[in-house]
């Protein structure tokens, strides 16, 4: 794949850099873990990292790049270049290796161990709620394994189906493939995701025998689609009630007013969730809810999602409605709005917006497929 950089009114191609080793991957990773965040298949590009390292040290080994979100999502990366023998089997077998060492070694102190390259975010702060849902993602092995370098040997896809297959499987594997190019001083990154594990509904067949009959009855019963894996995530009702009660008829109102126009297209999470839509067979996820806060539209979230200035204008103009969302937030390029430092109607106000702006987006995307 060749890149070409406009510039002054001239095209020039990009050099292809190439990393010589493989600490250069992981500090840049460690550095700018955005890279990853911006693999739409993760699913974490409008999460914020809480606190990150690098060569995290584990009774296995250490893990070249280790980040905790602040919804306290587990990030484990390791890197490894084509020209690295380790990086065909050796290296789903570390991924897994470290996986197995956090559930062992549990969550007591696993954000204040002693590690030589670490960073916190500011505003971070581990309460109870977050040391809790640190615990459950632990425990139930809801963590996400990256494995990440200049190329990706066929042999590792092989090697992430049988893992996929595994009828215990709790922790999922991304497979992802950086292209580096050099222009002047600049670095320019792709990343793309090449494979993933994903997680299976497995049907759960009982057969008993009834006195004094030979025949059995066989009952199949199938999981809900919540219930998917072992992923520990919320139930509406789980949910909601984890929400200040006077927030909570406002965001069933939501609930019922997203469904009206776009189907049962919520998704829960661990700790909120999230409002999309399909096109086709594919689901755009514009909005995220948390039991305390949500998240604006930005414009950065705008172009990613690939939404046009003239509607992304829609969602401005509605917005405007609530001077102190709209000024305080949105123009000051602030992503998270906590429920208690707004008032009730102006969350009405981000939850109107934020519809008259997906029904909009949506017949943008189904004109264009």
């Amino acid at each position: 794949m060749a890149i070409f950089v406009k510039e002054n009114g001239k095209i020039t191609e990009a050099e292809i850099y190439s990393f010589n080793k493989e600490i250069e991957l992981q500090e840049l990773l460690f550095e700018y873990p955005e890279i990853i965040f911006s693999v739409p298949e993760i699913e974490l590009s409008d999460k914020e990292v809480a606190i990150r390292f690098r060569e995290y040290p584990t009774s296995r080994g250490p893990i070249d790049v280790f980040i905790i979100t602040k919804n306290a999502d587990i990030i484990l990366v390791e890197t490894k270049l084509i020209k690295n023998p380790e990086s065909i089997r050796t290296v789903v077998a570390q991924i897994v290796d470290y996986i197995k060492a956090l559930t062992i070694d549990g969550c007591e102190n696993l954000i204040d161990k002693n590690c030589r390259y670490v960073k916190k975010s500011d505003d971070f702060i581990a309460d109870d709620k977050f040391i809790h849902l640190l615990n459950k993602n632990i425990t139930t092995g809801n963590i996400c394994g990256i494995i990440i370098g200049d190329d990706i040997h066929p042999n590792l896809l092989g090697l992430v189906e049988s893992i996929q297959s595994a009828p215990h499987l709790a922790f999922h594997i991304n497979l992802l493939k950086i292209e580096t190019f050099k222009q002047d001083d600049r670095l320019l990154v792709l990343v793309k995701n090449v494979e993933n594990t994903k997680e299976v509904e497995r049907s759960v067949i009982k057969i008993s025998f009834e006195d004094g009959k030979k025949i059995p009855l066989i009952e199949s019963e199938t999981p809900s689609k919540n219930g998917k894996g072992s992923k520990p995530i919320l139930t509406w009702d789980e949910y909601i009630n984890n929400v200040d009660i006077k927030y909570q008829k406002i965001i069933e109102k939501y609930k019922q007013e997203w469904i009206n126009n776009f189907g049962d297209s919520i998704n829960m999470g661990t700790v909120g969730f999230t409002a999309g839509f399909f096109v086709g067979n594919k689901r755009f996820a514009p909005l995220w809810v948390y039991d305390n806060k949500i998240e604006l539209i930005t414009e950065n979230s705008r172009k990613k999602a690939g939404a046009s200035d003239a509607v992304y204008l829609i969602y401005k103009n509605e917005l405007e409605k609530s001077p102190e969302v709209f000024d305080k937030y949105l123009i000051s390029g602030k992503t998270m709005v906590f429920f208690t430092d707004i008032t009730e109607k102006s969350l009405e106000t981000i939850f109107s917006s934020s519809i008259k702006y997906t029904i909009e987006l949506k017949k943008e995307f189904e004109k264009t497929g």
